[in-house]
């Protein structure tokens, strides 16, 4: 039996189609409303998947956000990786504050368009700059790297990762 057969492998890929399909969704009644753009919600979402696809990656159902974070933001790319080891606060500032806050919990924008890397610290101004377009672009290649490059042992931490969770059918 292939993995690919997996109830875990066919909900993965299908929350991989639902995030994908919100979050454009999002950014097209943005670009396209009268009414102003969710681009809080859009953030949110965007950090909040980052999260889960690190716990999926490393295998933890729960606890150890920060790790999870990280090792997915890194995933995305240099740049994301460049953030954490210069010291910047992404985790707590931007997705904590994101989640706990319904802000970035710095001096922040909030853009609906693109930037060198999806957050970009803007020193001049000391404040976070979170880019949704960008983000989003180098979120879907990093998810897409992972579903494609899953081998047979990558189901066991998936399988952790699921325990006692509700999985997509």
């Amino acid at each position: 039996m292939s993995f690919k057969n997996s109830p875990f492998y066919n909900s993965i890929t299908k929350c991989r189609e639902f995030m994908y399909n919100d979050i454009q969704k999002s950014i097209g009644l943005a670009k396209n409303s009268s009414v102003g753009a969710p681009n809080l919600l859009i953030a949110l979402g965007l950090s909040c998947y980052t999260e889960y696809w690190g716990k999926l990656s490393l295998g933890i159902a729960s606890e150890d956000s920060r790790r999870c974070y990280h090792s997915f933001l890194c995933r995305m790319g240099i740049r994301y990786q460049k953030l954490i080891d210069d010291g910047f606060d992404v985790y707590g500032k931007v997705r904590c504050g994101l989640v706990h806050s319904y802000l970035i919990d710095t001096n922040s924008i909030i853009k609906l368009g693109k930037g060198e890397c999806g957050i970009t610290i803007d020193n001049a101004n000391d404040k976070y700059v979170f880019n949704i377009i960008t983000y989003f672009e180098d979120f879907k290649k990093a998810v897409d790297i992972y579903i494609n490059g899953l081998k047979f042992e990558d189901i066991e931490r998936m399988e952790k990762a699921f325990r006692d969770k509700p999985i997509l059918i």
